[in-house]
């Protein structure tokens, strides 16, 4: 099921940020059809050749990182043990409790290169789903105006009204935290890779790029992929100040996300309490994995909607409120 529906999920929310580009041209006399097939040979080129050079580039890094992992891991292993020797050699005790150090750091390392691999395999599973999703998201962009007015004409006619209000309000939360979403994580990917770089990190490229995918998932990515970029730094460099820096550096980013980025670019997106979203996350990482914990943010603001809106409706029917008005902005698939 998960592999059936994953790239209709992907082609949906595709859909919904791509549209408001293709409606502005379908508004000025040009065929919706011809739009988007022009997108598509515009996009394609683009990507075609940012791939041709970026590609080989994240790849190399991907197999040299999985390559030298048990290497690193054990070089890690090693300043650990040893600055933790020179603490415990000063505490009560501090044999037993490095020799308990020892045993975790060990069924870390044992552990750390499945869970690298798994994580590489989603990673190329991802990819892989990008070359179907485009090819449903054509059809979404050239049939989703016809399905909507279907809908619309299979509705009593006192129900009109309501639904559009409904397919509204979708289509401005889900749109507006998706496009915002996209944006922050461009630029938490591009600051990051420069910051790595600067730094003198190895694969400040892939790090940089899994800096902002980890951004998309909210609490858990950043703080996974700090802990794994400044343990790679402190294996190459064999000290703990590289390592320190690179915390410094996430620590920095992740309060320019918090504190600059965020509140300006998603100024529009839909709010969520931090419990349904931490609920979000669990559930949706739980049944897809790595993707679900992508799309859990934008899927809770979807069901934040619906839940609202039906809520709406049974006061509007009990008389207790008035009835929503119908929303004046332009739905993202009609």
């Amino acid at each position: 099921m998960q592999a059936v529906l994953t790239p209709f999920l992907l082609a949906l929310l595709a859909a919904y940020l791509i549209n408001p580009l293709i409606a502005m041209f379908e508004h000025r006399g040009i065929r919706r059809k011809a739009v988007v097939i022009l997108f598509y040979l515009i996009i394609g080129s683009a990507l075609t050749g940012t791939a041709a050079r970026v590609l080989p580039s994240i790849s190399q890094e991907i197999q040299e990182l999985q390559a030298d992992w048990p290497q690193r891991a054990a070089s890690l292993r090693t300043v650990a043990l040893n600055l933790g020797r020179r603490i415990t050699n000063k505490l009560p005790g501090g044999k037993e409790l490095l020799s308990y150090a020892e045993h975790q750091a060990q069924n870390l390392g044992s552990q750390a290169a499945p869970l690298l691999s798994n994580l590489i395999g989603n990673l190329f599973s991802l990819i892989s789903l990008l070359f179907l999703a485009p090819l449903i998201t054509f059809f979404f962009l050239i049939e989703g105006p016809a399905l909507t007015q279907k809908a619309l004409a299979a509705c009593p006619g006192r129900h009109v009204e309501k639904v559009l209000n409904f397919l509204c309000s979708i289509s401005e939360s889900l749109g507006n935290y998706l496009r915002a979403l996209i944006i922050d994580a461009a630029i938490i990917a591009t600051m990051a890779a420069i910051g790595l770089y600067l730094l003198g990190v190895n694969y400040s490229l892939i790090l940089g790029l899994a800096a902002g995918v980890g951004g998309m998932i909210p609490y858990l990515g950043p703080l996974l992929v700090g802990a794994i970029a400044s343990g790679l730094a402190v294996v190459q460099f064999q000290a703990l100040g590289p390592g320190l820096n690179v915390i410094i550096l996430f620590a920095a980013l992740r309060f320019a996300d918090d504190w600059i980025i965020q509140p300006y670019i998603m100024s529009r997106a839909a709010n969520l309490h931090p419990a349904v979203l931490l609920l979000a996350l669990m559930t949706g990482g739980h049944f897809f994995g790595l993707l679900g914990l992508i799309l859990a943010a934008p899927t809770a603001c979807v069901l934040r909607v619906v839940i609202t809106t039906l809520w709406d409706w049974y006061l509007a029917e009990a008389g207790l409120t008035q009835a929503p008005l119908a929303c004046e902005e332009k739905l993202v698939i009609v």
